[in-house]
């Protein structure tokens, strides 16, 4: 719900920077990234920056950031089998990146 919330707010007060998130930000993560929910996630992390050069408000960074982390709360379980011997199709890249987070685990 959040993330439908922010997508909504987003395209009612920046219509153009809705398609940048949609046609830029998320695509290229996810051909990066092969991943949906980790694409999504690198997406708006970056794109709450672009929103703060683009639309000249820090405001922006930090309703993007909170939306990055409710989200990566969200998806906290699903991000964690990556450590698990069925996720074959990620990058060690992506692993590598994550290891320090799910150490113990």
């Amino acid at each position: 719900k959040g993330v439908s919330t922010f997508l909504g707010g987003l395209l009612y007060l920046s219509p153009l920077t809705f398609l940048f998130l949609y046609l830029l930000f998320i695509p290229v993560s996810l051909f990066i990234i092969k991943d949906t929910y980790l694409a999504t996630t690198v997406g708006f992390f970056f794109f709450s920056f672009f929103l703060w050069i683009y639309e000249g408000s820090f405001w922006w960074v930090i309703f993007g950031l909170l939306v990055t982390i409710v989200y990566s709360i969200k998806s906290y379980s699903f991000l964690k089998s990556y450590y698990t011997e069925k996720r074959k199709a990620v990058y060690p890249v992506v692993k590598k990146i994550f290891k320090p987070f799910f150490k113990g685990m």
